[in-house]
């Protein structure tokens, strides 16, 4: 509640209009202060041009004070002055609008867990009035535009010779698309590790004079990189990972395994896990239905090195020969993926193949558990499963094993169950384990599930942690300058 008696001065650098008034927001801001207050005069302390002071029929007394270079000393003592001498200070501070680009070598018509990842900052990053966010992606779309983010997008290609000439091309595309810009970045995050838009961005900001900021989400094993561990692909990432990215502003990384190796070569690091829209409504479809006389678990994705589906089948088999009522969900992949692995597929095993991610919801809604089991290695650690992040926002307990940051947020019992380790007997008998509770139980670590999604993977909940990075990201870069 503003009380009437109390002196209000507004501070700000937002231009005047002819010496007359402040502009537009900040003019109109002071107008509602003094209504609301029953002030006849707010006083506007601002930061810049050359006079003494000037008053006008809106009522609002403007003071404008010139600091010359370097203005640390002259600022620390205006601002003791004033501190000193004030009864009361209402101090509003205004960010200068600034223009983020987030630069992806990804296709935004084709969603995944990586254009997610940038819609989702990007997201964060507009809650901020102080901030408009581009993306520059790649696709057959020139531009395009997805929850009210617009997209511009180098050419990909619709022919394999077209795709190939266009990825060879891509880092002149890009260079040639950043000075055509016509509203010029003052930040660029780059989502990715290739030192084919790595090296021209590091030469770019020094021309263009913006901060260069690097989004690591993982740290590829290099022998399952196309031409093995000494290829072409593996060596380019390498450098990137090791010598380009620590050349950047600041890191945005999305695990604890990143930030520790990163803080070695730079300070400015924030780590921000897989963020998602907790708020989004999620109804079940009355269409997709389980047997729940059976413990229903699920897998949605697409295996690869990553992830293990086949100790969870062979614990599945084993548990329904021993007469106990289990069925294994596998969604985003045919039966075909294991078919070298000879495994024994029986009828609890359902696979459900590709699936839109507003329909793998429904499904991961009806199930009782989702399993994520992973190796324990570099690539594992570095990352972050976005898979975890979405079952627990649909209210789904996940069983897994520990590995990246998941200790942080997974506890057993309450959200889902920690296995100790991924081999078949651990396996099963946590699933025995699990069985021994009645289904009740279920329900309750549901709601633990999405509260644990809403407390630490909101979007919004790193809104104002984003934006507070790059603005002093930004500052620290111009007081460099000077």
């Amino acid at each position: 509640m503003l009380h009437s008696y109390l002196p209000f001065t507004v501070l700000t650098s937002s231009d005047f209009l002819d010496g007359r008034a402040p502009k537009n927001f900040v003019r109109e801001m002071v107008k509602g202060i003094a209504t609301i207050s029953g002030k006849d005069k707010i006083q506007v302390i601002r930061f810049w041009d050359n006079r003494n002071g000037c008053n006008n029929n809106t009522g609002i007394e403007c003071v404008n004070y010139l600091f010359k270079k370097p203005l640390t000393n002259e600022l620390a003592k205006f601002f003791e002055s004033f501190l000193q001498n004030a009864d009361y200070c209402t101090n509003i501070t205004f960010k200068q609008m600034k223009n983020i680009y987030y630069i992806a070598e990804h296709d935004f018509e084709k969603p995944d867990a990586s254009t997610a990842r940038i819609i989702n900052n990007a997201k964060a990053l507009l809650i901020n009035s102080g901030n408009n966010i581009r993306i520059i992606g790649y696709g057959n779309l020139l531009e395009l535009e997805i929850e009210n983010i617009k997209i511009i997008n180098l050419p990909k290609g619709t022919s394999n010779l077209k795709k190939f000439i266009h990825y060879f091309f891509r880092s002149i595309h890009l260079i040639r698309c950043i000075h055509k810009l016509s509203i010029k970045p003052d930040v660029v995050i780059y989502y990715g590790s290739s030192t084919r838009y790595l090296i021209p961005l590091l030469l770019l900001k020094k021309r263009l004079n913006f901060v260069l900021i690097s989004d690591i989400v993982e740290w590829y094993d290099y022998a399952s990189l196309p031409m093995g561990k000494y290829g072409l692909l593996a060596i380019d990432t390498h450098i990137a990972m090791t010598k380009l990215i620590p050349k950047s502003d600041g890191i945005i990384v999305i695990s604890s395994f990143l930030e520790n190796y990163y803080k070695s070569y730079n300070q400015n690091i924030l780590k921000i896990p897989v963020i998602l829209d907790t708020k989004y409504p999620m109804i079940k479809n009355r269409d997709i239905s389980f047997d729940h006389d059976y413990l229903n678990l699920i897998y949605a994705g697409t295996p690869g090195e990553k992830d293990i589906i086949k100790i969870v089948i062979e614990a599945v088999n084993k548990l329904n020969k021993e007469g106990y009522k289990v069925k294994f969900h596998i969604l985003g992949c045919e039966c075909n993926i294991i078919e070298d692995q000879c495994i024994e597929l029986s009828d609890n095993i359902i696979f459900y193949g590709r699936l839109p991610q507003n329909v793998v919801y429904y499904y991961l809604m009806e199930a009782d558990f989702s399993v994520l089991l992973r190796p324990n290695n570099r690539k594992s650690n570095a990352g972050f499963p976005t898979k975890f992040v979405e079952s627990l926002n649909a209210g789904l307990p996940v069983i897994a094993n520990l590995t990246s940051d998941l200790g942080l947020y997974l506890k057993d019992g309450y959200n889902g169950f920690v296995l100790e380790n991924f081999d078949l007997t651990t396996l099963t008998e946590k699933i025995k384990y699990i069985l021994s509770f009645p289904k009740s139980v279920f329900n309750t670590m549901r709601e633990n599930a999405k509260n644990t999604a809403k407390q630490y993977f909101d979007y919004r909940n790193f809104s104002n942690e984003l934006s507070n990075f790059i603005f002093n990201l930004i500052n620290e870069d111009h007081n460099n300058l000077h």
